[in-house]
C-alpha cells in the first residue's frame, strides 16, 4: 500500500479510520490521531530519523486504543484526545 502525498495524508488516514471503526471512533479522535502521527513523522525527518513506514497500521492501532478507552471519563472529550498529545 502506497501512502498519498504529504498534503493528503491526514484525510487519507481519517478515511481509513472511518472504514475500520465507523461510528465507534468519532472524527475528532481520528483527526487528532492523524495530526499527531504526522507531526511525529515530520519531527523524525527533521532529526534525520526514518519516519514510520507502516504509518497506517500505527494509526489504526492508536484508534483501537482510543475506542477501548472510550467512556471511561465523565469529561466532555475525555482523555482520549490527550493520549495523542
Amino acid at each position: 500500500m502506497r501512502l498519498p502525498e504529504e498534503g493528503n495524508l491526514e484525510n487519507w488516514l481519517n478515511d481509513r479510520g472511518k472504514l475500520h471503526f465507523g461510528d465507534q471512533c468519532n472524527e475528532d479522535i481520528r483527526r487528532e490521531a492523524a495530526k499527531q502521527l504526522l507531526k511525529d513523522r515530520k519531527a523524525a525527518k527533521e532529526l534525520g530519523l526514518t519516519p514510520l513506514v507502516k504509518l497506517n497500521i500505527w494509526y489504526i492501532e492508536s484508534l483501537g486504543v482510543a475506542r477501548r478507552l472510550r467512556g471511561r471519563s465523565k469529561a466532555k472529550h475525555s482523555p482520549l484526545l490527550a493520549i495523542f498529545r
